[in-house]
């Protein structure tokens, strides 16, 4: 809900500041769209040990068990 909040908060500044001339209401508007961008993030965990179902130990020695 924030994120759509703050990103049509962005498109109408940036809207009025082309309709009224006014070139600082663009600016907010960008600043809108940053502040989106930050505010807005996913708890997505980038470690990849802890997205892998078996760890580098195990992988490895299932690849030393195929070789001949």
């Amino acid at each position: 809900m924030k994120f759509f909040l703050l990103v049509s908060c962005a498109v109408v500044c940036a809207a009025l500041s082309f309709m009224w001339h006014k070139p600082w209401l663009g600016g907010v508007g960008l600043l809108c769209g940053f502040a989106t961008m930050w505010i807005d993030r996913d708890p997505v965990r980038v470690e990849a040990r802890e997205r892998e179902l078996e760890g580098t130990m195990e992988v490895r020695k299932m690849r030393a068990k195929r070789e001949p």
